[in-house]
């Protein structure tokens, strides 16, 4: 996935962009792919019971854990709120 992702990179970076900013670039793609993916599993998985609820698979089950990404949390009794919490890494 990380060349895939550097391959993309390139048509975004200006030549004279410092080492930083490429690497808050690829960080900010990456996480956006993972969040990407996240949210088609959760689509995916979403249920309609015969009584018209929204059910949800567990989702240790359906989502692939995800560069940046720690924690994803079912709000309260309803399928459709969730907490995403995003952590970005320090860059040094």
């Amino acid at each position: 996935m990380s060349s895939n992702v550097n391959e993309h990179l390139r048509r975004f970076v200006r030549e004279d962009a410092t080492v930083l900013q490429v690497i808050r670039l690829q960080t900010l793609f990456e996480t956006l792919l993972s969040l990407l993916s996240i949210i088609l599993h959760i689509r995916e998985n979403l249920q309609v019971a015969q009584n018209g609820e929204l059910k949800l698979k567990k989702l240790s089950e359906t989502v692939p854990k995800a560069r940046g990404i720690t924690e994803l949390r079912k709000g309260d009794a309803t399928a459709d709120r969730f907490q995403f919490r995003v952590y970005w890494p320090e860059v040094t």
